[in-house]
């Protein structure tokens, strides 16, 4: 699942949030991957002088096809991509849940963090609103303004009552797209059973291959659709390939890239 945290200005507390949402997921066994719009990004502000922004920008220019940054705490890929699609489905192979911050004109499920009412007004959009957070939850009389108009949406402060929000919204997602199927990978006889237990929190997200696909296949950047049963023979096939090598261990994540 895709949602976004957004806010009219700075300190308003999206990457708090963002933080603490990605800690709570990842406690609860969810991959997680973070994308935040910057306006004006510079490499060192995350590298600390590692590599320059200037060399950086230089060599984008020449035509690489991506550059990077290795510190002694990170890696930093830099890649000439400008869409949030791209950068998407650039992040979507190493996440179950997958977080915007900001992003304010995109259409995804939002949680707004807001100081005011009025902030919270501007950032509305109907059916999509998960909830809302940041310095408003400390003030009642801006909470009061929003509950007036909008009496049910939550007012949340506390990280780990926004990740049950949010995940309540991805089972819904979820239940909605079931196919009616009987493969029981999940460990339930059919779709129907399944879903009862995800809204009983008895069953897992990611336990159907509906929600976290075992194989992901892209071609030219752009994901392609693969149904669960084409998934299951490809993930078998390279790893029954990789079984006959030696030294490669229990693989947990695999890569394949073909250049044609």
């Amino acid at each position: 699942m895709i949602f976004q945290i957004v806010g009219i200005q700075r300190h308003v507390g999206k990457t708090t949030t963002a933080v603490s949402l990605l800690e709570e997921f990842k406690k609860r066994g969810f991959r997680v991957a973070a994308i935040k719009h910057a306006h004006k990004y510079e490499v060192d502000q995350d590298t600390k002088g590692a590599l320059d922004s200037k060399d950086t920008e230089r060599y984008l220019e020449a035509g690489a096809a991506a550059c990077g940054a290795l510190t002694d705490r990170s890696f930093v890929l830099i890649t000439p991509e400008k869409s949030l699609e791209e950068a998407l489905n650039m992040v979507a192979p190493f996440a179950d849940i997958i977080i915007l911050e900001g992003f304010r004109g995109e259409k995804y499920p939002r949680i707004i963090a807001a100081e005011t009412a009025n902030q919270f007004f501007d950032l509305y959009v109907e059916n999509l609103v998960i909830a809302v957070t940041g310095m408003i939850t400390e003030n009642e009389e801006e909470k009061g303004k929003v509950r007036a108009v909008y009496p049910d949406i939550p007012i949340v402060s506390k990280g780990f009552e926004l990740a049950d929000l949010v995940l309540s919204k991805i089972v819904d997602e979820v239940v909605n797209r079931l196919e009616k199927k009987t493969c029981a990978v999940c460990g339930y006889p059919n779709c129907d059973e399944y879903a009862k237990a995800l809204i009983r929190g008895e069953a897992k997200i990611t336990a159907c291959p509906q929600n976290a696909a075992q194989a992901v296949l892209y071609v030219n950047g752009e994901k392609i659709a693969i149904n669960p049963f084409v998934q299951r023979i490809i993930s078998a096939t390279i790893q029954g390939i990789l079984s006959t090598l030696k030294n490669i261990g229990k693989p947990e994540r695999i890569s394949v890239h073909l250049r044609i």
